[in-house]
């Protein structure tokens, strides 16, 4: 027969079907009985710190109650929140854990268990980076991911590129490999790798990072580097083109300077609408006219093809879509069909140079 309960919590002597009954309230849940599936952490948070925490739960006890869902097991529950603190309650020699039981189906579960090691932030950059995937996956939405875990649309984006088969392979060795959990590096290594400008001295830095004698300012001094490069190597394949056999030597596309104009914007909060109404409404004509038969336009075009996809198809569309800042932003202008003008493309340049530094 059912004992008295106290008004706050089950005690250990309800039998495990009463127990379970108790859906939304605190049960004091047999250890045995709590099965811990599908982890989002791997490795954080699994150190010497959990000997702290058990000593802690031997003097206190466990102060705020794990979250739990009733497993296919009659009987039986499914860790969802509350890994640490399990761990240790086990170590400090603990039968029972005060814990809360939710209706959660697995997905939701899933879900919950995400968000919270994300908002406590309690996982490795590795292990955010594979749980950010699996809520985008889910969702398909960066603002609804944002919302779920209490995070902006920019961090999720940054955090969700980690996962992308594009991501440069020398930046992800850096994380997997443990010799940097900082996202703005990998973002920065994973530009200065896409340049293919200085690889020499790219490796010279990397040896640095793994040593712990560089960081984000000698890899944004290198990215600088690299994109100088790259743009001399640009002007000077230019110069030296050889005018097409038969035909006269063409005019340069004015649209070019955009090209130059985009490369000024990396690392400021300029004004753009103050940047083009310093050019002479000749040139800016000229500038306008060109974007008609520039390269840019076949950008703008392909991502145009995507302006009708759903939101996961598009946005793996743009992240699939590796080029220049200014060529990225023609793609993702046309894909979410928005007129190519270079008003509207230095904006959008702005905007993915600002997200590379959001969290500066």
């Amino acid at each position: 027969m059912r004992q008295a309960i106290d008004t706050k919590t089950a005690r250990l002597e309800l039998p495990v079907p009463a127990i379970a009954g108790l859906v939304g309230t605190p049960a004091s849940i047999p250890l045995h009985l709590i099965d811990a599936e599908d982890q989002v952490r791997t490795t954080s948070g699994i150190d010497e710190s959990l000997d702290e925490l058990a000593d802690s739960i031997k003097a206190r006890g466990v102060l705020a109650p794990i979250l739990v869902r009733q497993a296919a097991e009659a009987g039986r529950f499914v860790l969802i929140a509350g890994h640490r603190r399990t761990l240790a309650a086990n170590i400090a020699g603990l039968e029972v854990i005060p814990a809360i039981i939710t209706e959660a189906n697995v997905d939701q579960a899933l879900e919950m268990q995400l968000a919270e090691n994300i908002q406590r932030e309690q996982l490795n950059l590795s292990e955010l980076a594979a749980a950010v995937r699996r809520l985008f996956d889910k969702h398909g939405n960066l603002a609804k991911v944002g919302e779920i875990v209490k995070k902006s649309p920019a961090w999720v984006s940054k955090h969700l590129a980690l996962s992308y088969p594009e991501f440069s392979y020398t930046a992800k060795y850096l994380l997997t490999s443990g010799y940097t959990n900082d996202l703005e590096l990998l973002h920065v290594i994973n530009q200065i790798d896409k340049t293919n400008t200085v690889y020499a001295k790219l490796q010279m830095l990397l040896d640095q990072i793994k040593q712990g004698k560089a960081g984000r300012k000698e890899a944004r001094d290198l990215l600088a580097e690299a994109k100088d490069k790259k743009k001399a190597a640009i002007a000077a394949k230019k110069d030296t083109a050889p005018p097409p056999s038969g035909t006269q030597v063409q005019h340069r596309n004015r649209a070019e300077d955009l090209v130059s104009l985009s490369y000024d914007i990396n690392g400021s909060d300029v004004d753009v609408a103050e940047m083009l109404a310093q050019i002479p409404d000749e040139e800016m004509a000229a500038i306008t006219a060109g974007l008609a038969d520039h390269w840019l336009t076949r950008s703008h075009a392909k991502g145009a093809k995507h302006v009708d996809a759903t939101p996961t198809v598009k946005m793996r569309a743009m992240a699939e879509h590796n080029g220049s800042d200014i060529d990225n932003a023609a793609f993702i202008l046309g894909a979410t069909g928005v007129a190519l003008t270079p008003y509207n493309l230095l904006v959008e340049v702005r905007e993915i140079c600002q997200l590379r530094s959001d969290e500066d």
